[in-house]
């Protein structure tokens, strides 16, 4: 696993269960396997220093030959499983999830076999996910976001918000997140969000729901937050908020007005913002690379960044940078 750091591993079953029972609340495990075998924890992309209640961290589990777990999950976090081979079998408050992938929400009584199995596990603050509905449904947030506990990879919105999980994965082994702290942030904003999109929650039927007259004060709003939270990452849900606006209804004013989705105009300010600091360079006020300042703002395709640049500049990044036209 290219990119991927190593927590723990080791063939000694009680080293195992130390350390399991470690990761969990006091005397809320149990645990046993069988015959010989090995258990790795690897970290792909997030922290595993965070407070548990804030943000997020990506895991890899492997076992190798069985082991069974029963526990009572992160009171502060909720637990995404993602089944990446091998056998495993799984019950949330003693019903049996009927695929390999999951969500346990906090507190809710875990079992779990895995044998000679692999697979994520993606840990998201209470925190975290609080303020994403916060941020989506204001003062109709108030509540524990409770999650149907089986995520059906045959679900369109479920199988493409775990290929998002994918594409994650591979970006944090890379250095390309690390090196740009607004598309990390982006992207875990986006896994959040998309996950309250495409599995069912407590939430779901209020999520469906629009508010506020979509006018020209909204989209002024809106216009002004992104202009102002640009460098931040932030989503459509929050640029919703900002107007006091339902996601649907901001998506179709800024249709109807802009002729953009809210992202596409935010991805418009960010690259306004890029090219700004390109000629700065190339005036000699301040240094650095395109590579850096596409990052900084969170373009981490470089080739999709030069083609969009190139597209609405009539130039490479790298010919604004050099001076190689005049303007």
């Amino acid at each position: 696993m290219v990119g991927a750091t190593l927590l723990f591993a080791s063939n000694d079953m009680e080293e195992v269960r130390t350390f399991l029972g470690q990761r969990v609340e006091p005397d809320s495990l149990k645990f046993d396997a069988k015959g010989a075998g090995g258990y790795r924890l690897s970290l792909i992309g997030g922290s595993p220093a965070r407070r548990v209640d804030e943000g997020l961290s990506l895991f890899r589990i492997d076992v190798e030959p069985e082991i069974r777990t029963e526990v009572v999950s992160l009171p502060d976090a909720y637990t995404v499983s993602i089944g990446l081979s091998g056998r495993q079998e799984t019950a949330l408050d003693n019903l049996v999830v009927p695929t390999a992938h999951c969500v346990a929400s906090p507190g809710q009584e875990l079992r779990a076999t895995l044998d000679g199995a692999s697979k994520w596990m993606l840990r998201l603050g209470r925190a975290t996910v609080e303020r994403a509905m916060q941020a989506r449904l204001g003062d109709r947030a108030g509540g524990e976001v409770r999650f149907e506990p089986t995520l059906r990879a045959d679900d369109r919105a479920v199988g493409d918000w775990m290929r998002m999980l994918g594409g994650y994965a591979e970006f944090s082994r890379s250095d390309l997140l690390s090196r740009s702290p607004l598309a990390a942030g982006l992207a875990e904003q986006m896994l959040v969000h998309g996950l309250l999109d495409a599995q069912g929650h407590s939430f779901s039927a209020a999520l469906a729901e629009d508010r506020g007259p979509a006018d020209g004060p909204a989209l002024r709003a809106a216009l002004a937050f992104c202009d102002a939270q640009a460098p931040n990452p932030i989503t459509v849900a929050d640029i919703a908020a900002a107007a006091r606006l339902g996601v649907r209804s901001l998506q179709r004013v800024f249709q109807d007005e802009l002729g953009l989705t809210p992202m596409e105009y935010l991805r418009r300010v960010r690259m306004e913002r890029a090219r700004a600091e390109l000629l700065r360079i190339r005036a000699g006020d301040t240094a650095g690379t395109v590579t850096e300042v596409a990052l900084a703002w969170g373009f981490v395709h470089l080739g999709r960044f030069s083609s969009a640049y190139r597209a609405r500049y009539g130039e490479a990044p790298s010919e604004t940078i050099r001076g190689a036209r005049k303007h």
